[in-house]
């Protein structure tokens, strides 16, 4: 997941900015297809965070989450948000002034830092309400549990759609309103028991082949017909995508690989998504490198720009993790 993130910001920084980069209609739709292969990225985060802190045998308090995982998450969008800030403000204006800081600071308040801090927000919101999330799981019953995970899926899925493809706004509203918490809860779900499709290696490896395919279509008619294919009429896909590579990666064993070493590289994934966008920032907007800079090459040199930020990503967070400090309180 860690992986598939930068995958997706080596693309999505060059669709999401045409004032910068010039590219043709077959570079787009690679680009916009690459990313749409990898938007299972950020849920499979959460899916997992909800798999590990809901289990029944794990104990969570109020202090537990305000003087540990927010408190944690905090210090993580200042320490490194601000810089980010600073960053961004000098690549815009190429100047140096003691403005900056204080505008930096405002910026990380406003969540107007660099955009892949946005998870660090909602982690925070998650932790907030992560005891009450708690005690609803401990106690409930399977059939509960389905009927809150199928009130999320509608409000949070199906009504958004339904509001772009007809264009009305339907009027019912959810007090709880966010797709974040149907993917935490659904980690916690699929955790305590696979459902007897889900735990059929071929048919779920089918059906991950099939999505991908049904996301080459979406791509092209998203390109085709941009004012009805909406990124929100994608999200359908993408959850079928999430709980189908979660669970064909549930219950694998990695006995050939060193435990150690794989713990370690887990370790330095939270380090790798804070930090990977540095690298992407000083190639693509300071050098004023990317993979169109490849002219016929492009697509090879798209590749080879993931690698070079993936390594550099991990040897990074490495180097912050022998920071004790950073790595107690923050890593």
């Amino acid at each position: 997941a860690a992986m598939a993130v930068i995958f997706q910001h080596v693309f999505t920084t060059i669709t999401n900015n045409p004032n910068l980069f010039s590219f043709s209609q077959i570079q787009k739709f690679y680009f916009t297809m690459g990313t749409n292969f990898v938007t299972w990225d950020v849920p499979a985060f959460l899916m997992i965070s909800g798999m590990l802190l809901l289990k029944p045998d794990k104990t969570i308090t109020y202090q537990t989450c305000l003087k540990k995982y927010i408190k944690r998450i905090l210090l993580a969008l200042f320490i490194f948000g601000i810089p980010f800030s600073c960053m961004e403000i000098f690549m815009d204006t190429r100047k140096v002034s003691f403005s900056m800081f204080p505008k930096s600071v405002l910026n990380v308040i406003t969540g107007n830092s660099w955009d892949h801090l946005w998870y660090l927000y909602t982690l925070i919101g998650i932790y907030l309400f992560l005891p009450v999330i708690k005690a609803f799981t401990d106690t409930c019953s399977k059939e509960t549990f389905q009927y809150v995970l199928a009130v999320l899926f509608v409000f949070n899925l199906c009504i958004p759609i339904f509001n772009q493809l007809w264009e009305i706004e339907v009027a019912f509203e959810l007090p709880v309103k966010t797709i974040h918490l149907f993917y935490f809860l659904m980690g916690k779900y699929l955790d305590d028991e696979l459902p007897p499709i889900l735990r059929k290696k071929k048919t779920v490896l089918l059906g991950i082949a099939i999505t991908l395919f049904a996301k080459v279509i979406f791509c092209k008619l998203q390109m085709a017909y941009e004012d009805v294919f909406h990124n929100d009429l994608d999200r359908i896909l993408t959850m079928a995508l999430t709980i189908l590579i979660f669970s064909a990666l549930k219950g694998v064993s990695f006995k050939k690989i060193n435990s150690q070493s794989l713990w370690r590289a887990d370790r330095l994934c939270f380090g790798v998504y804070i930090i990977h966008p540095v690298f992407m920032h000083f190639f693509y907007k300071f050098l004023k490198i990317s993979p169109i800079s490849f002219e016929h090459r492009w697509a090879v040199a798209s590749i080879g720009f993931w690698v070079l930020f993936t390594i550099c990503s991990f040897f990074t967070s490495w180097v912050m993790s022998q920071i004790k400090p950073l790595k107690k309180y923050v890593l």
